[in-house]
């Protein structure tokens, strides 16, 4: 009796031409001899021995057990990078798993790698990152989702406001582009807290800061905030059509401050798209959309914005940003192409016209600062903020 698969299968497949030439009597003699030596069920055997396929195939293959190159100790490290990052994606901490190694020991945060683990961080590709996050699914890295914002547009000066068109072409930090995010929970009427939100088109870099309404004198009062925190020189702000920017007090403030003011054209969010894309990463992904509309909630979001917030997203959080742009006629699809992902900080160091002063205060401020540290502040802070809700608010998260 044959007691390999391979075996019988390819005795049954040679007995196929006698079986198929025999008449029915020396059917039955064969199909006994083929379930005597198989040892298959007759009506099995039979249903072999009449089928036209082809029953002998090769033996698959023995594939020999690959050995990882990248092992747990690399795995461990990429993940706790990426937890540092609040769930970047694959494209940010790749180009950053060095330096964030570094930065997360040097804050006893992590144990240090040895030298192969350092090693291999730094060749390791974006595709081998991807596959690793794939192993890591973590709900708390899920976003709150996006919804519409308000303008009340200005008309008071707008002829006397530059429009600015087409893509920005300076090459020198200082110029912010700036908005505001209404934090209404659906709902417009009455008083509750905006965001004025503020981007470097150049650096990236993001500073925010909540207000009670959008009156004409507190976004005045809420950019000289942000005026004063920045590590380098504001150099002009370009904001959309809305009252709050487009007023004497904001126009009276960039001359006294010798400030290039322009503004966007009239519903073209993309003139604006800059801080229109930091609105959701920097704001709404931080503080949903809740109503927010007390004195107490007002004092906690700026202790988010103005003190974990701004210097975790500075200092830690890398971006890309768009190099060049294909756009195909015929399929109406458009290509980017973007740089190595760097932290805004990172992007001010390497930047020609930033005071060498300043980039010594910025690599002392980043050295003192730890990120896991930093983190805790904002989850705690975020915690406290989501208490404040009345029970009608709903933060809405994605599936």
């Amino acid at each position: 009796m044959l007691h390999d698969k391979y075996s019988k299968l390819d005795y049954v497949q040679n007995r196929k031409s006698d079986y198929w030439r025999a008449k029915r009597r020396d059917k039955g003699v064969i199909l006994g001899e083929v379930e005597k030596l198989t040892g298959y069920n007759r009506h099995y055997a039979a249903w072999l021995l009449g089928s036209h396929q082809n029953l002998v195939k090769s033996k698959p293959a023995q594939r020999r057990a690959k050995s990882r190159f990248y092992g747990p100790e690399v795995r461990q490290v990429v993940l706790a990078v990426r937890k540092a990052q609040l769930g970047a994606c694959a494209e940010l901490t790749q180009p950053t798993l060095t330096t964030m190694t570094e930065k997360l020991v040097d804050c006893h945060e992590l144990v240090q790698p040895d030298s192969d683990t350092m090693e291999k961080l730094g060749t390791i590709s974006l595709s081998t990152v991807k596959r690793i996050f794939q192993t890591d699914y973590d709900r708390s890295y899920q976003k709150l989702k996006l919804h519409g914002g308000m303008t009340t547009p200005g008309t008071a000066l707008k002829a006397q406001v530059a429009v600015r068109v087409g893509f920005w072409d300076v090459t020198k930090p200082g110029y912010f582009e700036i908005d505001t995010v209404a934090h209404n929970g659906g709902d417009p009427n009455g008083t509750f807290i905006y965001t004025v939100n503020m981007t470097d088109v150049i650096l990236g870099w993001t500073e925010p800061e909540a207000i009670m309404g959008k009156g004409e004198k507190a976004t005045v009062m809420a950019i000289d905030d942000i005026k004063e925190d920045l590590p380098y020189e504001l150099v002009g702000l370009d904001s959309d059509g809305g009252s709050e920017f487009i007023n004497w007090h904001l126009h009276r403030y960039c001359k006294r401050h010798k400030l290039n003011f322009t503004r966007s054209r009239s519903d073209q969010k993309n003139d604006n798209a800059h801080v229109e894309e930091k609105n959701r990463v920097v704001v709404r992904r931080l503080v949903g959309h809740a109503r927010y509309e007390t004195k107490e909630q007002l004092a906690i979001m700026n202790e988010l914005y103005r003190g974990p917030w701004r210097l975790y997203y500075n200092f830690f959080l890398p971006t890309r940003k768009v190099t060049k742009r294909s756009y195909n006629k015929v399929t109406g699809k458009a290509r980017y192409r973007y740089d190595i992902a760097r932290t805004p900080y990172q992007r001010a160091l390497d930047h020609p016209n930033i005071p060498q002063e300043t980039k010594a205060k910025l690599r002392k401020d980043y050295a003192i600062l730890n990120p896991i540290t930093l983190t805790k502040d904002i989850n705690r802070l975020e915690q406290k903020l989501m208490k404040t809700l009345q029970d009608g608010n709903v933060v809405e998260v994605d599936n």
